[in-house]
């Protein structure tokens, strides 16, 4: 009797390890998901930036002095971006326009308050395609140390396209963003409007009316 009792359990064991054995499987790492790349820091511009002229009225084509501004133009000399505290040159196209005779007789150009400019000349020679001739070139303060007035006549012809680059020497004040130049263009008041186009900003210094 005991024999056959351990024959029935050698058959069991025999049983038991003939049976599968389950294994818990180790928990599936899930896939990655793909991260989107992370895009550079686009660097702030420390450029000098102008603002647009007003266009003329639609269907007129150029009247007076519309089409008249002052763009930033690193091409002819200065520096390309300021550095906050260093004395640096900047250079600007003063391009005027005229369908109707009419005169330029200053242009203002105003940096921001926290700027010093130490000196202003003219780069280059001034030309106009149409003819006109030009006067002597002075600049004063409007407003000490960062509003200039240029005094430079255009005397433009009946139709005339002129251009002068100032250069204007400088000490920028705290960084920020964009440090904008305001500017505005004072006509003689002949033939159509408008006779005193300035910057998008609506620069308009003391004592003169846009």
């Amino acid at each position: 009797m005991k024999s056959k009792f351990w024959h029935i359990m050698v058959f069991l064991a025999l049983i038991v390890s003939m049976l599968p054995v389950t294994v818990a499987a180790a928990p599936v790492e899930p896939e990655a998901t793909p991260q989107a790349a992370v895009p550079e820091k686009v660097p702030v511009s420390v450029a000098p930036t102008t603002g647009v002229a007003p266009n003329a009225p639609a269907g007129n084509g150029v009247q007076s002095l519309s089409g008249s501004t002052v763009t930033f133009a690193p091409s002819v000399g200065g520096d390309v971006c300021y550095i906050p505290g260093a004395t640096q040159t900047f250079c600007f196209n003063a391009h005027s326009l005229t369908v109707d005779w009419e005169y330029v007789y200053n242009v203002w150009v105003k940096f921001p308050t926290d700027w010093t400019v130490t000196n202003a000349y003219v780069q280059g020679t001034p030309a106009c395609t149409g003819g006109g001739t030009w006067g002597t070139f002075t600049w004063s303060f409007q407003t000490a140390p960062y509003e200039v007035n240029i005094s430079h006549g255009r005397y433009q012809s009946t139709t005339d396209d002129c251009t002068a680059y100032y250069c204007f020497e400088v000490v920028a004040g705290a960084p920020q963003p964009f440090a904008a130049e305001s500017w505005f263009w004072d006509g003689d008041g002949w033939g159509a409007t408008p006779h005193w186009p300035c910057s998008s900003d609506c620069y308009t210094p003391a004592g003169q009316s846009a």
